[in-house]
C-alpha cells in the first residue's frame, strides 16, 4: 500500500505532467484539477483518476455576477488619480486618489458577454464618463468594490499617456476584464 503522503505528492506530479503535454489550446481554462480517489473498503487505496472542469455559461455568469454584479461588494467602482504608480501585488489603495473635479469614484455601467465555448472565458466590460469641474489630469486609474474611499481594489492601471482636460470637458473610461 502506498503510504498516503507519497500518494498525494504522486497524484500532483502525474496532473502536472500531464498538463506540460498537453498542446496550449487544450489546457483548461482557469478552473482546475478534479481529483477522484477510490478506496477499498479491504484498506486498498487505488491509484488517483485525473479530470479538468470546464465551467459551463451558468458557470461563468455566476462568477461574472459574484465579481462584476450589481450586489453590494461587486467590483464596479472606477476611481482616477494624476499619479503615476509604481503597481504591485500587495496594493491596496489608489495612490492620489480624486475625490474632486467631477472625478471622485464613481459607480460603472456594466456589459457582459458569454464565453462562446466550453470552459472559455467570458468578458466583463465597465464604462463611465466622468465630466471635469476644473481643470484636471488623470494617470491611473483602479477598480474597487465600493463607493466609499477604502475597500477592496481589483485591479489599477497606468494609462499609456496623461488624460487631462478643463471644465466642462470629458473623460470615458472603459475598463474590460476577460476571465
Amino acid at each position: 500500500m502506498i503510504a498516503r503522503e507519497q500518494l498525494k505528492t504522486e497524484d500532483y506530479l502525474t496532473a502536472a505532467r500531464r498538463l506540460s503535454r498537453m498542446p496550449r489550446e487544450d489546457l483548461p481554462r482557469g478552473i482546475g484539477i478534479v481529483r477522484a480517489v477510490v478506496r477499498r473498503a479491504s484498506g486498498l487505496v487505488e491509484a488517483p483518476i485525473f479530470g479538468f472542469n470546464a465551467r459551463v455559461d451558468a458557470g461563468a455568469a455566476r462568477q461574472n455576477a459574484n465579481t462584476f454584479g450589481t450586489a453590494l461588494g461587486t467590483f464596479q467602482w472606477i476611481a482616477c488619480s494624476p499619479t503615476t504608480l509604481t503597481p504591485a501585488k500587495a496594493d491596496t489603495t489608489l495612490s492620489g486618489e480624486m475625490t474632486t473635479l467631477g472625478f471622485s469614484r464613481a459607480l460603472a455601467s456594466p456589459a457582459y458577454t458569454a464565453p462562446s465555448s466550453l470552459g472559455g472565458t467570458f468578458t466583463q466590460v465597465l464604462t463611465k464618463t466622468f465630466l471635469g469641474s476644473g481643470g484636471w489630469s488623470v494617470n491611473s486609474i483602479a477598480l474597487f468594490d465600493q463607493l466609499a474611499i477604502g475597500g477592496t481594489m481589483f485591479s489599477e492601471i497606468n494609462l499609456s499617456s496623461t488624460a487631462s482636460g478643463a471644465s466642462g470637458d470629458s473623460l470615458a473610461i472603459t475598463y474590460t476584464i476577460t476571465a
